[in-house]
């Protein structure tokens, strides 16, 4: 069993949200509009969840925005300056609650999402959470006359410890990996990177870097304060 969390009206929540991404960062220019509703709907879908599913721990449900929404958030800056025009592929291992995979998908224009998680009841809620962003962001879109690609996104069930084949429903071809909550290893980086040699990864990391194959390197590093910290690390 997991514990509630609390409520959180979506005035509040925004004006939090905004303060982490201010309007005068390059950032803000790639923002999907109505994002951070989108974001709100997604705490409100997760607070249905949580008492049941046990998404966000007891120990971080109090600071909930400032801990998992800034944190998946601050990647923003480490998207702004790989703006291209064509459209982007993440794929987000580990995805559980969404940080920071669903996240990235509901703020970023440009961005095609693949959320991989093994857990199925995990999988059912991020499913849960999609449908309801996507009636949001209709209604969003509907009320603002603003249009944008929709958001693109889906739920991948799979382990990635393992060789990963070309016939089970991945994409062709990865820009960006990104993992928050899995505890990294060599055999999980080596996988990624035979299937998908030229993405870059943007791992949410504690104060050490985990153990890596010899070949990659840390390309920028940025702090997280006394969380730890989000590295890039180049295609090998």
């Amino acid at each position: 069993m997991g514990n509630p969390l609390p409520i959180l009206d979506d005035g509040p929540f925004i004006e939090r949200l905004r303060q982490i991404v201010p309007r005068d960062t390059l950032a803000w220019n790639h923002l999907r509009p109505g994002w951070e509703y989108l974001l709100w709907y997604h705490y409100e879908e997760m607070r249905r969840w949580n008492p049941r599913l046990s998404l966000i721990g007891p120990g971080t449900a109090s600071e909930v925005v400032e801990r998992h929404y800034s944190e998946s958030l601050q990647a923003l800056p480490l998207l702004a300056d790989d703006v291209k025009s064509r459209r982007r592929t993440l794929v987000d291992v580990g995805s559980g609650a969404g940080f920071p995979g669903l996240i990235l998908a509901a703020s970023r224009i440009d961005l095609d999402v693949v959320l991989v998680e093994p857990n199925q009841r995990k999988c059912a809620f991020l499913e849960a959470a999609l449908r309801r962003l996507r009636r949001v962001e209709k209604s969003l879109q509907r009320s603002n006359d603003e249009r944008t690609a929709p958001l693109s996104c889906r739920v991948q069930s799979a382990r990635v410890d393992g060789p990963i084949g070309r016939e089970s429903g991945w994409p062709d071809s990865v820009d960006l990996i990104t993992s928050r909550a899995l505890a990294w290893n060599p055999r999980i980086h080596q996988s990624l990177s035979d299937r998908w040699p030229s993405a870059r990864f943007l791992l949410w990391i504690g104060h050490q870097l985990p153990p890596m194959p010899s070949a990659a390197w840390v390309q920028r590093d940025l702090s997280l304060g006394r969380r730890g910290r989000i590295v890039e690390i180049a295609a090998e």
